[in-house]
């Protein structure tokens, strides 16, 4: 006896909130907050965070965002001690802090938080696509890649689906 096919959900208010975060972040304009120590530190905190989530968010697009890029590849060049073990300091600090926060959050709310990863990972593809189209070629192949890409993911959820045992 076949059971019942599971009920597809609509999706949790999580993943939407997750999927506004990334698609605000991945436009955000430049912020200028100075380039003192303290500045540095949580650049760094949020540059090295934003590494190990969306993949559409860089650290360096982070970097870029609060406006220490130049800054810190200046500091880079000049071998600016402060600075540079300040922003270093911050991504130890922040990957430290985030990962325990993030484990705790995967531990504690698993589905919720995956549901929020994954529309972050779905917002942030627009500042992929952004920088595409201004390449030029995106427009028009970016489409067909992206459709191919959902029936690839379709098809590999149908026969999941399809042909899964039971298991309750």
């Amino acid at each position: 006896m076949r059971s019942a096919p599971p009920r597809t959900r609509p999706p949790s208010p999580t993943s939407s909130s997750g999927a506004g975060a990334g698609y605000l972040l991945g436009g955000l304009g430049s912020f200028d907050a100075g380039h003192s120590l303290p500045v540095l530190f949580l650049t760094g905190m949020v540059a090295l965070c934003a590494m190990i989530l969306p993949p559409g968010i860089s650290g360096a697009y982070m970097t870029l965002v609060l406006n220490q890029y130049e800054f810190m590849l200046a500091a880079l060049r000049a071998f600016l001690l402060p600075e540079i073990l300040a922003y270093i300091a911050g991504g130890v600090a922040g990957l430290l802090l985030f990962t325990k926060a993030l484990k705790y959050l995967l531990a504690t709310y698993h589905a919720a938080m995956l549901a929020l990863l994954t529309g972050l990972m779905l917002g942030s593809a627009r500042m992929l696509w952004d920088t595409g189209a201004a390449a030029g070629d995106m427009v028009g192949g970016g489409w067909v890649f992206f459709l191919a890409g959902l029936a690839v993911v379709g098809a590999f959820e149908y026969v999941k689906r399809r042909y899964q045992v039971g298991t309750a």
